[in-house]
């Protein structure tokens, strides 16, 4: 995978350093990106953001693998998510309705 490296000429505050979930600027150690569209996050962010709906907050794209502690294109760590339905979005229960009207 290839990873997406910093515009060294951004300076730290820019958008391009920004988390997009919690707008704080990410962290080295904290960096994570998506694996199908290679969006950068804060793990703990992302992370948390997957147990609600794993669809990339930018993109949209479906996700089941975040990338983190990210050491070069070839080494780095990758944390599971578990999709439950194919919208990326958890499954709940449901109840349906019928009204019948006279």
């Amino acid at each position: 995978v290839k990873m997406p490296t910093s515009n060294k000429k951004s300076s730290p505050n820019s958008a391009a350093n920004q988390c997009a979930i919690c707008l704080s600027n990410i962290e080295p150690k904290k960096r994570s990106v998506i694996s199908t569209c290679l969006h950068e996050f804060c793990f703990s962010c992302i992370k948390k953001w997957s147990k609600e709906n794993a669809v990339c907050p930018l993109c949209k794209q479906n996700f089941t693998e975040i990338l983190s502690n990210i050491r070069s294109d070839a080494d780095y760590d990758v944390y599971k998510i578990t999709i439950t339905n194919q919208t990326g979005y958890r499954r709940y229960n449901r109840s349906k309705i019928l009204f019948i009207f006279y």
